[in-house]
């Protein structure tokens, strides 16, 4: 993963590269093309956005936005102990966008603290598509490890180690289930059934998330979220995920204006980005200039660490797969 500025605009951006090695191996690399098609597709602010695949015989690396904030993991670890109404608004974005995805219909396969993002400005983000599987009837038919495993063990559902059972949107909200019991207690799940978190709401909550029996788990993400308010008597923090927001009659009434001004603020911004852009070097070819290689997408600007990388991920387009290494990019070209 690499930091770098686009440099027509002035943004910062994150490339994602497949190594080299895997280039000729079929199943990898189409995994790697499948993450960059489904996060295409899906258009939600807690979504990490892509925009534009990048390919040719001896490379291929897709950009996306770069997360200016920190990860769910890397807040747990370093940050202070996150407190009840903390963890609410975090689980709600997350609950909200798999409500969204479930629907689209993708069964995302590896919810856990690493691909959970915060922003600076506290939005919740969702990454970490590499292995989701798509459900739609015309969705291709990419294979599993030779084992049929994939996602990451402590966050694994118990039907997830036996690729014989049908997997189903519920093994994200078991997976929710171990993302929220970390919250609640600042600890690594290692044992299971999970211990209790001292809090017998939070226990009751979390049980049911995280049951063995698929049967007896939260009907749908909607249901999971619902039931974490009503039990908290809190109202809804996030807005949902894809339902436009219609504004006031004032506000109307300003749009024009402030369409306007923007315009002109943007133009005389992108001509000054343009006139210094000619200064920097274009490292990818493609308007693109490598800052530096991060292990994760975001800039953490919260903590001092940049996050931990996935230790225990595997199946296509993990770390198998060799895709989280840190390697030197030297061109991007088309």
């Amino acid at each position: 993963m690499f930091r770098a500025i686009h440099l027509p605009t002035g943004e910062p951006r994150a490339i994602k590269k497949l190594n080299y090695e895997f280039m000729n191996d079929p199943q990898v690399r189409g995994k790697f093309q499948s993450e960059f098609l489904i996060m295409q597709n899906l258009d939600s602010n807690h979504i990490i956005r892509v925009h534009e695949f990048i390919s040719n015989t001896q490379e291929e690396a897709f950009v996306m936005e770069l997360v200016q904030g920190t990860t769910l993991a890397n807040r747990i670890k370093t940050g202070p102990r996150l407190q009840n109404h903390d963890i609410l608004n975090i689980m709600s974005g997350l609950l909200q966008t798999l409500s969204y995805v479930h629907r689209f219909p993708l069964i995302h396969y590896d919810i856990k603290p690493e691909n959970i993002f915060i922003t600076e400005t506290g939005t919740v983000k969702l990454g970490g598509f590499g292995i989701s599987k798509d459900l739609s009837p015309d969705a291709p038919n990419l294979t599993t490890t030779q084992s049929g495993i994939m996602g990451t063990l402590r966050y694994m559902s118990p039907e997830q180690f036996d690729h014989r059972n049908s997997i189903t949107y519920k093994t994200d909200l078991y997976s929710a289930g171990v993302v929220l019991w970390e919250m609640v207690t600042g600890k690594k799940a290692h044992d299971y059934p999970l211990p209790s978190t001292g809090n017998e709401t939070w226990d009751n909550i979390i049980g049911q998330a995280t049951h063995k029996h698929i049967g007896e788990r939260f009907k749908c993400a909607n249901s999971f979220l619902e039931t974490m308010q009503e039990a908290f008597e809190t109202t809804p923090v996030y807005a949902s995920n894809n339902r436009a927001i219609r504004p006031s009659k004032n506000e109307k009434q300003n749009i024009g204006f402030y369409l306007m001004v923007g315009s002109t603020v943007i133009l005389l911004l992108l001509a000054v980005i343009w006139k210094n852009s000619k200064n920097h070097s274009d490292d990818s070819g493609l308007g693109y200039e490598i800052v530096d290689s991060t292990a994760t997408n975001q800039v953490d600007t919260t903590t001092p660490s940049m996050g931990e990388v996935p230790d225990e991920s595997f199946g296509p387009g993990k770390k198998d797969a060799g895709v989280n290494k840190i390697e030197k990019v030297p061109t991007l070209k088309k």
